[in-house]
């Protein structure tokens, strides 16, 4: 193979940097387009192989597999230029709209963008996936109990994805043990590898907490979409180490859990993957002051549990996936001149106290 110029490696790299809007398989995709189809840099074997390596390993895969391409070209130089011409524009461009969403109210041509763009990443990552299927079945089609396995494995993917979630890690690992076994049959059993995690799981304490640590390591290639439930239902509902409140607190953005006394005043609270605020357990005694909060993916304000005495006056709150502001606690509570708009729901109340309520607006 001829050796690759840096500077081709560093135009190729940021051009996908640039262009690979979806994520992780638009990435691949592109890769694959530039190092197999279009230059003939690698073999699609090598491809799949550098790819399915990359996946398991912790961190985002895409730029691992970038980065691994990058350095088979021209070692070490070119994966320091290769990955900083991936992963560079994307700092970037993250950069620039972080100032732009919390300078002012972001403009709707940003967040009908943003959600052109999510919606656009299923397709991408059927594409990408295709693309990928037929190398992998035309290398097991050569022999027929490869090709036999290569279908089971298939079918068992499939349906694990489907019905056990992010337990799939498990199939895929399965799968790919018993592979090698069939390929490279051991002399004898070295390792009972996360078996005695598994038994130790079932007895609770660290045991449970190191099993926890090992799904959620060897899921790291699936990203938050299925880290985060996978954490979740052991963290609440097995071994129920805390509250689905307090576990979800990481995704609002401000929270007040067992506090008192605090002032939140003059924030722009925008876009955060929950509630914008959340005011949940013992927290007494809080006020919500001439706040800016939108756009969050469940209620502008969230008051739940045990919280008392909470003021919220003068806020703007709008525009957010589900309710403005939602109570749920036996506390008294003040709402007074705040400004509710666009939102599923105004306002929810619930629980036995009623509210000092005046001069709100709500549209």
């Amino acid at each position: 193979m001829a050796r690759v110029p840096l500077g081709k490696i560093a135009r190729e790299w940021t051009r996908v940097g640039l262009t690979g809007f979806g994520g992780p398989p638009a990435h691949v995709a592109l890769l694959r387009q530039l190092v197999v189809e279009r230059e003939g840099w690698m073999d699609a074997r090598e491809f799949e192989d550098a790819n399915a390596a990359s996946s398991l390993l912790p961190g985002p895969a895409s730029t691992q597999l970038a980065i691994f391409c990058a350095y088979r070209l021209r070692g070490a130089s070119g994966a320091l230029i290769g990955g900083a011409g991936f992963i560079l524009p994307a700092v970037v461009m993250v950069l620039a709209l972080s100032t732009l969403f919390l300078a002012h109210a972001p403009p709707l041509w940003v967040r009908g963008a943003g959600a052109g763009a999510g919606a656009a990443v299923p397709a991408v990552a059927v594409h990408a996936g295709r693309a990928l299927l037929g190398p992998s079945y035309a290398r097991a089609h050569e022999d027929r109990r490869r090709r036999a396995r290569w279908l089971g494995y298939l079918v068992a993917g499939a349906a694990a994805a489907a019905l056990i979630g992010p337990y799939l890690v498990l199939v895929l690992l399965g799968c790919g043990v018993v592979e090698l076994l069939l390929r490279r049959p051991p002399r004898r059993l070295l390792s009972l590898g996360p078996l005695p995690l598994v038994a130790a799981a079932a007895r609770g304490g660290l045991g449970a907490l190191a099993w926890t640590a090992f799904k959620v390591g060897a899921l790291s290639f699936g990203g938050g979409f299925v880290i985060v439930p996978l954490m979740q239902g052991d963290a609440v509902h097995v071994y129920h180490w805390m509250s689905n409140e307090t576990f979800l607190n990481a995704s609002q953005g401000i929270n007040i859990n067992e506090s008192g006394n605090n002032v939140i005043q003059g924030n722009k609270i925008y876009d955060n993957g929950e509630s914008g605020i959340g005011i949940a357990q013992t927290g007494q005694d809080n006020a919500l002051r001439q706040n800016d909060v939108r756009g969050n993916k469940q209620d502008g304000v969230r008051i739940v549990s045990e919280a008392t005495t909470t003021e919220l006056r003068d806020n703007v709150i709008g525009q957010n996936d589900r309710y403005g502001i939602y109570v749920d606690t036996d506390g008294p509570f003040t709402l007074a001149g705040n400004t509710i708009f666009a939102n599923r729901t105004g306002v929810l109340l619930k629980g036995p106290s009623t509210p000092s309520q005046s001069g709100n607006s709500i549209f």
